[in-house]
């Protein structure tokens, strides 16, 4: 995973959820005030469009922290 992708994730935690703390590839939505699910679909729609990708439904379900998604953006290509 490149910086360039680390730092973009990291700016849509600032963007999506208002986050600033340390971003750690296992924060986890316990570490993240206000992600519930109404902001994990706003996550997973900002991703979408930042690395210009669908998910699937499982990959959706997949996030589980933020290391679950460096590993779902590379398996498509970012």
């Amino acid at each position: 995973m490149s910086n360039d992708v680390r730092a973009e994730v990291a700016e849509i935690f600032e963007d999506v959820f208002e986050f600033e703390g340390d971003l750690n590839l296992k924060t986890t939505p316990d570490d993240v005030p206000g992600w519930d699910s109404l902001k994990h679909i706003a996550l997973v729609t900002t991703l979408e469009q930042n690395f210009d990708i669908s998910l699937s439904m499982d990959e959706m379900h997949e996030i589980q922290n933020v290391g679950d998604i460096h590993t779902i953006l590379e398996r498509h290509g970012a």
